[in-house]
């Protein structure tokens, strides 16, 4: 973590909760990106 509390991907020792976030969160991140999706086309 950086003193903000986040995560830096540039540092390898932060890639494997990156990864885990990235796992965690990816199917919400698809659903929310596919409903601008489709708002945006209309």
């Amino acid at each position: 973590m950086t003193k903000s509390g986040g995560i830096d991907i540039h540092r390898t020792e932060h890639w494997e909760e990156f990864y885990r976030f990235m796992a965690e969160e990816m199917l919400k991140m698809e659903k929310a990106f596919r409903t601008v999706k489709e708002a945006w086309e209309e």
